[in-house]
């Protein structure tokens, strides 16, 4: 290693002073280490004792990258501890890891080296390791036994975009062999996600999957299998990332009257029976007679016996039969449609009577989307999205605002008569605040998924109202 001279001080001491500055401006930087987990193994060649230290340094462009972003990786490689400027070894390869990729790059007349890194779809989240390591090769002839090879690496965040994933279930109590169908929405910060299949599954088994239309919504019917158990099943509906986008789950809840089928199934039985044996009171008598005509040596006694018998088991017969008009004359209470269920909220069975009414016909989606739609502007949509709550809770609870209540006021006291709605409606109100009192999002792509998140919260305030009664 050269030794400066006394009369070139001064240069020494300012191209210290450079390379000290230098690197506290280098964003990110990590010093070379041998321990880091997760880093590939680095070479074991042949070492001399006189061969010359080397320093390779790395930063990044971000500490966070989602996956299918290009993340730039910048590296130096020189000798010594601090090493000199010019670098004495330009042109040199560097190999960098990161997963299960490799790249090579060749640093530049200064010792500098770039990469561009991406993490594919499929690549696990979390904190991973990008290392680059300098081993001195054939390639660079004099540098086996002259140079140290050396190692460094520096630790990245890798992200998936995040989802929302919104399901409802047309009836949340039905029996075997019965439909039910399944509505819901997919979408990301970035907006509606498209042509994404969504999995249904019923208790763990997979029903079938739905495609996403251009705006996230899917639909899928799903048949209850015979044989199915009564009680409470789970409905789950699931999406796997296939690219940028994280998966997502949302669970319904399913009540199964498994009663009611058996139920059906002895009724139609009974009155099969019953149809192809009609007994007459000319029959039962012909019968005494015939028996009377056959036995007459036996006991009158064993002959009332077998008549009381006879006339037991019409009496049992006709008795189911009426047993089975009635029933089959009150079929099951169709329940009312269960609310909105999310990643973050499970739906539970209906309790409502069997006479409670649905809401009337404004209250159909169809109407509400209009009447939010029909707004001049993305405030007003908002806007109209929180007014119809309001006037929703006032028609079926009676919760009218105060001419001088704050919205907030008006949610604490609203989620005390209704607390079941108080995850939606606190979403509600949020947008809502912002809407009106704060900056407006930078761009359209965004106000369009504020108006977006208003819609979908007011329709699954209206349906999750139609299964509450105060």
């Amino acid at each position: 290693m050269k030794v400066v001279g006394l009369n070139h001080a001064p240069a020494s001491i300012a191209v210290i002073v450079f390379i000290l500055v230098g690197w506290v401006s280098l964003p990110h930087s990590v010093a070379a280490s041998h321990t880091i987990v997760g880093s590939p193994p680095l070479p074991q060649p042949s070492f001399h004792a006189d061969s010359i230290n080397t320093t390779l340094r790395l930063q990044v462009s971000n500490r966070t990258v989602y996956v299918g972003e290009a993340l730039v990786v910048r590296g130096y490689l020189t000798v010594g501890v601090y090493g000199i400027i010019p670098s004495d070894l330009t042109g040199r390869n560097v190999t960098l890891f990161w997963g299960t990729s490799s790249a090579i790059e060749t640093t530049d007349q200064y010792g500098w080296f770039t990469a561009y890194v991406t993490f594919p779809p499929g690549y696990t989240a979390g904190p991973t390791n990008i290392t680059a390591i300098y081993n001195p090769s054939p390639s660079n002839p004099g540098d086996i036994g002259r140079y140290h090879p050396s190692r460094s690496s520096v630790q990245v965040m890798v992200m998936y975009i995040p989802t929302t994933l919104t399901a409802t279930i047309s009836n949340s109590t039905t029996q075997p062999l019965a439909t039910v169908t399944i509505n819901g929405n997919l979408s990301a910060a970035t907006g509606p996600l498209q042509e994404r299949s969504v999995q249904i599954a019923l208790d763990g088994g997979t029903m079938g999957n739905a495609v996403t239309a251009s705006t996230g919504l899917f639909s899928f019917i799903l048949t209850i299998p015979n044989g199915t158990t009564g009680g409470t099943h789970t409905i789950t509906v699931s999406y796997a990332s296939d690219q940028d986008f994280a998966s997502a789950e949302a669970t319904l809840q399913l009540t199964v009257l498994s009663s009611a089928a058996s139920t059906s199934t002895a009724i139609a039985t009974s009155t099969s029976t019953l149809n192809s044996t009609q007994i007459t009171p000319t029959q039962v008598s012909a019968q005494g007679n015939a028996v009377a005509a056959s036995v007459g040596t036996l006991d009158f006694t064993l002959v009332v016996i077998i008549c009381a018998a006879i006339m037991g088991v019409i009496y049992l017969a006709v008795k189911r039969r009426r047993k089975a008009e009635l029933v089959l004359e009150s079929p099951p209470s169709q329940q009312p449609a269960p609310g909105l269920a999310s990643s973050s909220a499970m739906h539970r069975p209906s309790t409502v009577e069997p006479e409670e009414k649905g809401l009337g016909k404004e209250w159909s989606s169809a109407e509400v989307v209009a009447q939010v739609d029909a707004q001049p502007d993305d405030a007003s949509k908002i806007g109209t999205a929180y007014e119809l709550v309001k006037r929703l809770f006032e028609e079926r609870f009676g919760l009218a605002p105060a001419p001088s209540e704050t919205h907030w006021e008006y949610f604490n006291r609203a989620i005390r008569i209704v607390p079941e709605l108080e995850e939606p409606l606190r979403k509600m109100v949020e947008l809502f605040e912002v809407s009106q009192y704060a900056p407006q999002p930078s761009n359209q792509k965004q106000r369009d998924a504020t108006v977006h998140s208003a819609t979908v919260l007011l329709l699954e305030i209206i349906d999750k109202t139609k299964t509450l009664r105060r």
